[in-house]
C-alpha cells in the first residue's frame, strides 16, 4: 500500500539532490550503471534461480505460473530466456522496481533539470501551493481518483506494458518527491501536517469497512498520507546521522537483489518440514539474513557488521535449530 511508494518518492528526493552536480546526460548514465546493469545481472543469474525452484515445486498448489521441471537447475538454466513468464521463465520478479525506477528517471529527467534551472518559477509556484494550509494532502486526492479508475482493471502486475494503475502512481510520486526537498516552506508544511496525516493514512488502513486492502480509493489516499507522516517522523526522530544506517545504505542495493531469492530457496525446503506458520517464519528468516549477510560483502567489497552482531545473530540461529530439532 506504501511501501514501494515509499521507495519511489525517497528516489524522487534523492535525484533532486544529484542534479545539483550533473547534468541531464550524466544522470542518465549513472542511472543506467546503477539500475539496468544490477537489473539484467538479476534477470541473467539470480532471478532464474527463484523460476527454477518453482519449476521443481509441483507440491505447491498456489505456484503463479505452475510449469514443471524435472532435473538440475544447469540443465534447466538455458531455458531462462524464454519470454516471457508466468507463461514462460524470463522475468525480473521482484527486481521490477529496478526497471521501474530506471525508465521514469530516464523520461523525467528533462522535466526535473528544468524545475532546478529556467523552470524555477513553475517550481516554486506548486511548492508554493502544495505549502499552503493543507494542501500538502491534496495529492492524496488525485491518488485516491487514479486508484479508483484504474486498479480494479489494471491490478500490480508489473509488466511495465499494460500496468497503468502502478504508471499513475509511482511516477507521480517519483516526481513530488523531487518537488518536497526542492523549498524550505514544505519542509514547514510536513512538519505543520505530518502528526494529522500519519493517523488518518492509517485509520485508512486498519479500519474494515473502509479499508485500503477493500477500497482503491481509500488505498491511494491512505498511501499519501502515510508517506507524509512518514517523513515527518523522520524529520523529528533522525536528526543526527546514525552509523548503522549509513553503512546499511552502502550495500542496500546487493541486499535487494539478492534477498527475495536466498528466502525462495531456503523455504523449498522449509515449506516441506511439519513445523507451525509461527516457527517457519523465523526458520526461514534468520537462515536468510545470515546468508546474504555472508553473500552481500563478496559484492560490495566492505563488512556490514561487527564480531559483537554476527555473534548475536548466530547464538539466535543456533537456538533456533534445535527448537526445529525439538520439534522433530
Amino acid at each position: 500500500q506504501w511501501h514501494m511508494p515509499l521507495f519511489f518518492l525517497l528516489a524522487g528526493m534523492s535525484a533532486w539532490f544529484a542534479l545539483a552536480r550533473r547534468s541531464a546526460a550524466e544522470f542518465r548514465k549513472k542511472r543506467l550503471s546503477r539500475l539496468f546493469v544490477p537489473l539484467l545481472f538479476g534477470m541473467l543469474l539470480i532471478v532464474p534461480i527463484q523460476v527454477f525452484v518453482e519449476r521443481i515445486s509441483g507440491f505447491v498448489t498456489t505456484r503463479q505460473s505452475p510449469i514443471d521441471f524435472d532435473g538440475t537447475f544447469f540443465e534447466w538454466w538455458p531455458n531462462t530466456f524464454q519470454c516471457c513468464y508466468p507463461d514462460a521463465n524470463l522475468s525480473w520478479h521482484h527486481l521490477w522496481f529496478l526497471l521501474y525506477l530506471f525508465v521514469y528517471s530516464v523520461l523525467l529527467v528533462g522535466l526535473f533539470k528544468w524545475w532546478r534551472n529556467d523552470g524555477e518559477a513553475s517550481r516554486q509556484r506548486i511548492t508554493g501551493f502544495l505549502s499552503r494550509g493543507w494542501n500538502l494532502l491534496v495529492p492524496a486526492l488525485y491518488l485516491g481518483a487514479a486508484e479508483a479508475a484504474l486498479r480494479p482493471s489494471f491490478p500490480n502486475n508489473q509488466d511495465l506494458v499494460t500496468d497503468l494503475a502502478n504508471h499513475a502512481n509511482y511516477p507521480v510520486v517519483f516526481a513530488l518527491g523531487f518537488l518536497l526537498v526542492s523549498d524550505p516552506r514544505i519542509d514547514a508544511a510536513i512538519d505543520r501536517l505530518w502528526t494529522r496525516a500519519l493517523p488518518i493514512g492509517l485509520a485508512f488502513i486498519a479500519l474494515p469497512d473502509i479499508s485500503a486492502n477493500v477500497d482503491p480509493a481509500t488505498r491511494g489516499i491512505a498511501e499519501w498520507c502515510v508517506l507524509i507522516g512518514l517523513v515527518g517522523l523522520g524529520r523529528r526522530v533522525w536528526t543526527r546521522r546514525i552509523g548503522w544506517i549509513e553503512r546499511f545504505s552502502a550495500i542496500s542495493l546487493p541486499f535487494y537483489i539478492w534477498h527475495q531469492t536466498v528466502i525462495v530457496v531456503i523455504a523449498y525446503f522449509v515449506i516441506q518440514w511439519d513445523l507451525s506458520a509461527w516457527l517457519m517464519y523465523p526458520v526461514i528468516a534468520l537462515p536468510a539474513f545470515a546468508m546474504i549477510s555472508e553473500v552481500i560483502p563478496v559484492f560490495s567489497r566492505r563488512p556490514i557488521y561487527g564480531y559483537a552482531f554476527v555473534a548475536g545473530t548466530s547464538a539466535v540461529i543456533v537456538l533456533l535449530s534445535y527448537t526445529v530439532w525439538a520439534h522433530h
